[in-house]
């Protein structure tokens, strides 16, 4: 059994990313993973910043990740910064997925 791992934030619209007025910037982002070697002793390490962590298992061997991440700026400068400097990012340790 595998899961699906939903961080939720705002909700984008179809482009994927929203900024608005009000120095707000949303993206939803969908990545699947697999780990190399699988055993009962698979580990999913999750490291939110902010905001909610929903996790669901299923009968498959994948992992699938839903993100909406949002960055809020003060000024549009701080804005785009912060789009630049905040990523998802995905370490394979081939039976741990970080």
């Amino acid at each position: 059994m595998c899961c699906v791992l939903s961080l939720s934030g705002m909700a984008p619209t179809a482009s994927g990313q929203v900024p608005t007025a009000s120095g707000t910037s949303t993206e939803k982002i969908i990545r699947e993973l697999i780990f190399e070697k699988k055993a009962l002793n698979n580990t999913l390490m999750v490291l939110n910043i902010n905001g909610d962590v929903k996790v669901e298992g299923y009968e498959g061997d994948k992992v699938m990740i839903e993100v909406e991440k949002t960055i809020k700026g003060k000024t549009q400068a701080r804005l785009e910064q912060g789009k630049l400097e905040i990523d998802l990012g995905i370490i394979d340790r081939a039976d741990t997925l970080i």
